[in-house]
């Protein structure tokens, strides 16, 4: 059986869906958000910050954006990237209402897209999963001195 995936024939405009995130986190109180696209992936940057207690977050969500077997003019690659830009939309929606109903802590639902000055948590830590799994002593986040 094939599952449908989900927003398969979407027709919410991919600046529609933009304007769907920034009000969505214009709810939750995040005013500073860039939403677009670079180096081939759709983005969502945002930061977060909260008073008790106080921490201030950095958050970047993306997507590769669809590009092979695609021709500019092509419908099917339009179609795939307004499903996309809903999926980032939900995810974005749900992890917030995640951490707003106390389900979790935000570094809970947001950790592999907190940025670092080292790319995000989630590169630093995922390609290590499977050594972490296997129980090796592996260091999450590279090391750095501080003179």
């Amino acid at each position: 059986m094939k599952i449908k995936k989900f927003a398969e024939g979407t027709q919410v405009s991919v600046r529609d869906t933009k304007s769907h995130i920034e009000h969505e986190l214009q709810k939750y109180g995040i005013t500073e958000v860039l939403v677009g696209f670079a180096q081939g992936k759709a983005m969502v940057t945002f930061a977060f910050k909260q008073e008790e207690p106080k921490f201030e977050r950095t958050i970047r969500l993306w997507f590769l954006a669809p590009e092979q077997g695609y021709t500019e003019s092509d419908s099917a690659h339009d179609r795939e990237l307004r499903r996309l830009w809903r999926c980032l939309f939900l995810t974005l929606k749900a992890k917030l209402e995640s951490y707003h109903s106390g389900i979790e802590s935000f570094d809970e639902a947001f950790l592999p897209h907190i940025v670092t000055p080292s790319g995000t948590v989630g590169d630093q830590i995922i390609p290590k999963m499977q050594n972490l799994i296997a129980g090796e002593d592996v260091p999450l986040i590279p090391y750095q001195e501080t003179p």
